[in-house]
Protein backbone atom coordinates (compact mmCIF):
# COMPACT_ATOMS: atom_id res chain seq x y z
CA UNK A 1 0.00 0.00 0.00
CA UNK A 2 1.05 3.14 -0.92
CA UNK A 3 0.82 6.01 1.72
CA UNK A 4 1.69 8.93 -0.74
CA UNK A 5 -0.56 11.50 -1.75
CA UNK A 6 -1.59 9.87 -4.97
CA UNK A 7 -1.09 12.92 -7.49
CA UNK A 8 -3.16 14.49 -9.78
CA UNK A 9 -6.59 14.02 -10.67
CA UNK A 10 -8.55 14.21 -13.60
CA UNK A 11 -9.17 17.65 -12.75
CA UNK A 12 -5.76 18.58 -11.83
CA UNK A 13 -6.88 18.75 -7.96
CA UNK A 14 -4.87 16.74 -5.58
CA UNK A 15 -6.29 13.86 -4.49
CA UNK A 16 -5.57 12.33 -0.73
CA UNK A 17 -5.74 8.79 -0.16
CA UNK A 18 -8.64 7.71 1.86
CA UNK A 19 -6.59 6.31 4.42
CA UNK A 20 -4.68 9.69 5.11
CA UNK A 21 -8.29 11.57 4.52
CA UNK A 22 -9.43 9.25 7.32
CA UNK A 23 -6.70 10.08 9.52
CA UNK A 24 -6.27 13.46 9.02
CA UNK A 25 -10.17 13.96 9.98
CA UNK A 26 -9.30 12.25 13.11
CA UNK A 27 -6.64 13.93 14.08
CA UNK A 28 -7.97 17.49 13.52
CA UNK A 29 -9.44 18.36 16.59
CA UNK A 30 -7.76 17.86 19.98
CA UNK A 31 -9.74 15.12 21.67
CA UNK A 32 -8.79 13.29 18.34
CA UNK A 33 -5.23 13.66 18.74
CA UNK A 34 -5.01 13.20 21.88
CA UNK A 35 -7.16 9.40 21.66
CA UNK A 36 -4.72 8.68 18.67
CA UNK A 37 -1.61 9.36 19.92
CA UNK A 38 -2.92 7.35 23.04
CA UNK A 39 -3.56 4.56 21.07
CA UNK A 40 -0.49 4.68 19.08
CA UNK A 41 1.75 4.19 22.15
CA UNK A 42 -0.21 2.02 23.54
CA UNK A 43 1.46 -0.03 20.86
CA UNK A 44 5.90 1.61 21.11
CA UNK A 45 7.71 0.08 24.00
CA UNK A 46 10.92 3.00 23.85
CA UNK A 47 14.57 1.39 24.24
CA UNK A 48 16.79 3.60 26.62
CA UNK A 49 20.26 2.65 24.62
CA UNK A 50 19.17 3.88 21.26
CA UNK A 51 16.19 6.53 22.08
CA UNK A 52 14.22 4.41 19.75
CA UNK A 53 10.17 4.05 19.88
CA UNK A 54 9.73 0.44 18.94
CA UNK A 55 6.84 -0.83 17.44
CA UNK A 56 5.12 -3.52 18.49
CA UNK A 57 2.31 -4.39 16.65
CA UNK A 58 1.82 -5.39 13.54
CA UNK A 59 4.61 -5.74 10.68
CA UNK A 60 4.30 -5.21 7.06
CA UNK A 61 6.61 -7.62 4.60
CA UNK A 62 8.91 -5.10 4.78
CA UNK A 63 9.56 -4.90 8.32
CA UNK A 64 7.54 -1.66 8.76
CA UNK A 65 5.07 -1.08 11.44
CA UNK A 66 1.26 -0.70 10.25
CA UNK A 67 -1.56 1.26 12.05
CA UNK A 68 -5.14 0.88 11.93
CA UNK A 69 -6.45 4.41 11.27
CA UNK A 70 -9.78 4.11 11.25
CA UNK A 71 -12.88 2.13 11.18
CA UNK A 72 -12.95 0.70 8.12
CA UNK A 73 -9.51 -0.85 8.00
CA UNK A 74 -7.58 1.63 6.53
CA UNK A 75 -3.68 1.40 7.89
CA UNK A 76 -0.93 3.74 7.18
CA UNK A 77 2.94 2.64 7.65
CA UNK A 78 3.50 3.64 11.48
CA UNK A 79 6.14 6.16 11.35
CA UNK A 80 4.23 8.22 8.79
CA UNK A 81 1.73 8.39 11.52
CA UNK A 82 4.19 9.13 14.38
CA UNK A 83 6.08 11.64 12.17
CA UNK A 84 2.16 13.47 11.59
CA UNK A 85 1.02 12.38 15.25
CA UNK A 86 4.03 13.98 16.72
CA UNK A 87 5.57 16.43 14.26
CA UNK A 88 3.69 17.69 11.13
CA UNK A 89 1.71 16.75 8.19
CA UNK A 90 3.72 15.43 5.94
CA UNK A 91 3.95 17.19 2.35
CA UNK A 92 3.51 15.80 -1.17
CA UNK A 93 5.89 13.46 -2.40
CA UNK A 94 8.17 13.09 0.83
CA UNK A 95 9.19 10.31 2.59
CA UNK A 96 9.48 9.78 5.97
CA UNK A 97 13.50 8.91 6.86
CA UNK A 98 14.91 7.21 9.42
CA UNK A 99 18.12 8.52 11.25
CA UNK A 100 18.93 5.28 12.86
CA UNK A 101 17.93 3.07 10.11
CA UNK A 102 15.74 1.21 12.56
CA UNK A 103 12.55 0.31 9.96
CA UNK A 104 10.83 -0.55 13.65
CA UNK A 105 11.50 3.03 15.29
CA UNK A 106 8.61 5.23 14.81
CA UNK A 107 10.32 8.03 17.74
CA UNK A 108 9.53 11.27 16.24
CA UNK A 109 12.57 12.48 17.04
CA UNK A 110 14.78 9.66 14.64
CA UNK A 111 12.47 10.80 11.71
CA UNK A 112 13.12 13.08 8.86
CA UNK A 113 11.12 14.22 5.66
CA UNK A 114 13.04 13.51 2.37
CA UNK A 115 12.96 12.68 -1.00
CA UNK A 116 13.68 9.30 -2.70
CA UNK A 117 17.29 10.97 -3.91
CA UNK A 118 17.69 12.12 0.14
CA UNK A 119 16.79 8.92 1.32
CA UNK A 120 19.33 6.89 -0.95
CA UNK A 121 22.09 9.78 -0.21
CA UNK A 122 21.52 8.50 3.07
CA UNK A 123 21.43 4.87 2.99
CA UNK A 124 24.90 5.24 0.66
CA UNK A 125 26.71 7.53 3.03
CA UNK A 126 25.67 5.66 5.94
CA UNK A 127 26.92 2.45 3.76
CA UNK A 128 24.24 0.11 4.30
CA UNK A 129 23.95 -0.32 0.14
CA UNK A 130 25.05 -3.83 -0.65
CA UNK A 131 27.35 -3.36 -4.13
CA UNK A 132 29.32 -5.06 -6.10
CA UNK A 133 29.70 -8.68 -5.62
CA UNK A 134 28.20 -8.44 -1.69
CA UNK A 135 24.86 -7.24 -3.78
CA UNK A 136 22.35 -10.72 -3.73
CA UNK A 137 21.47 -10.56 -6.84
CA UNK A 138 25.30 -10.36 -7.72
CA UNK A 139 26.92 -12.91 -10.72
CA UNK A 140 30.07 -11.66 -10.80
CA UNK A 141 32.99 -10.69 -7.99
CA UNK A 142 35.07 -8.28 -8.76
CA UNK A 143 37.87 -9.80 -10.07
CA UNK A 144 35.81 -11.09 -12.86
CA UNK A 145 34.48 -7.34 -13.47
CA UNK A 146 38.25 -6.42 -13.79
CA UNK A 147 38.92 -9.41 -16.55
CA UNK A 148 36.23 -8.13 -18.49
CA UNK A 149 37.20 -4.74 -18.73
CA UNK A 150 40.73 -6.10 -19.07
CA UNK A 151 39.83 -8.46 -21.82
CA UNK A 152 37.87 -5.75 -23.69
CA UNK A 153 41.09 -3.63 -23.74
CA UNK A 154 42.86 -6.83 -25.28
CA UNK A 155 40.32 -6.58 -28.19
CA UNK A 156 37.83 -9.24 -26.89
CA UNK A 157 34.51 -8.40 -28.76
CA UNK A 158 31.27 -8.04 -26.20
CA UNK A 159 29.67 -10.97 -27.22
CA UNK A 160 32.54 -13.36 -26.86
CA UNK A 161 33.19 -12.12 -23.43
CA UNK A 162 29.35 -12.35 -22.26
CA UNK A 163 28.67 -16.09 -23.86
CA UNK A 164 31.86 -16.17 -21.50
CA UNK A 165 30.50 -15.21 -18.19
CA UNK A 166 27.04 -16.35 -18.95
CA UNK A 167 25.49 -12.49 -18.46
CA UNK A 168 23.73 -10.77 -21.26
CA UNK A 169 25.84 -8.26 -23.90
CA UNK A 170 23.96 -5.12 -22.53
CA UNK A 171 25.69 -5.84 -18.86
CA UNK A 172 28.86 -6.09 -19.80
CA UNK A 173 28.46 -2.51 -22.17
CA UNK A 174 27.37 -1.06 -18.93
CA UNK A 175 30.37 -2.56 -17.00
CA UNK A 176 32.07 -1.06 -19.50
CA UNK A 177 31.05 2.17 -19.53
CA UNK A 178 30.99 1.86 -15.80
CA UNK A 179 27.33 2.25 -15.27
CA UNK A 180 27.55 -0.97 -13.58
CA UNK A 181 30.09 -1.66 -11.05
CA UNK A 182 31.29 1.84 -10.79
CA UNK A 183 33.15 1.69 -7.82
CA UNK A 184 35.91 -1.15 -9.04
Amino acid sequence: MNDDLTGVSAVGVLRLPKALIAFREVISTKSGLLRLQKRFMDKVMPEPNTGCWIWTAHLDSAGYGRFNVGREGIELRSHRVSFELFNYPIVHKMHVCHTCDNPYCVSPTHLFLGTIADNMHDRDKKGRCQRGQNHFRAKLTEVEVRIIRDAYVAGFKVGKIADYFGIHNATISQILSRKLWKHI
